[in-house]
Formats: structure tokens, C-alpha cells, sequence
């Protein structure tokens, strides 16, 4: 039960992360020096969208795929922390709670 309620919270918590990353890539969109971030934000989307299917498509869970999402959730938060606006502040504060969600994932998996 534990196992259904942590990866319930994960999945959760990559949904957010992935609203968070969307509203900060409109947010930099036409702003030359947004670029990284933007691509960062783009990235980290695609590893939580995956990792849901993932979660929600097999049986046996691949850590993986937690780690993948992780990194990605790192690597964006990195990049949003260096940026003063509010919607980047939004995005790597999301993206810090996917990465934690999702390396304990990995090490329950």
C-alpha cells in the first residue's frame, strides 16, 4: 500500500512539475536569453510525461526511469533558480519536489 501511495504522490507531483515547466516556457518564449531555460523546461516535461506513462503503464517499475525524470528535474530547477522572475522561482520549486519524488521511486523500485 505504501508503494501505491508513494508512487500516487510522485505521479502528483510530475503532473505539477509539468504545469509549472509549461507556464515557464510560454513565459520565456521570445526572450533570447530564456533559451536554456525554455529548453531545459521542454526536456524535463518530456522525462515527467514519460515517467508517468511509465508509472501508469507497467507492472514492474524501472528505477530507471525515476532516475531519467530526476535529472531532468534537476537540471531544469538548476537553470530556474538562476532567474529572478516569479514564474521560474514557480518552475524550480516544482521541479525540486518531482526530483525528490521521483528518486524515492527509484529507490523503493
Amino acid at each position: 500500500m505504501e508503494r501505491n501511495h508513494s508512487l500516487e504522490q510522485c505521479v502528483d507531483a510530475c503532473h505539477i512539475c509539468i504545469d509549472q515547466c509549461n507556464n515557464c516556457i510560454s513565459y520565456c518564449q521570445g526572450k533570447p536569453e530564456m533559451e536554456e531555460c525554455a529548453k531545459l523546461c521542454a526536456a524535463c516535461v518530456r522525462a515527467c510525461e514519460h515517467f508517468i506513462t511509465v508509472c501508469q503503464n507497467q507492472p514492474v517499475k524501472d528505477a530507471d526511469e525515476g532516475v531519467k525524470c530526476a535529472e531532468a528535474c534537476d537540471n531544469c530547477a538548476t537553470e530556474c533558480k538562476k532567474h529572478a522572475h516569479a514564474t521560474c522561482i514557480s518552475c524550480a520549486e516544482a521541479c525540486r519536489k518531482c526530483e525528490e519524488a521521483s528518486r524515492s521511486i527509484s529507490v523503493v523500485y
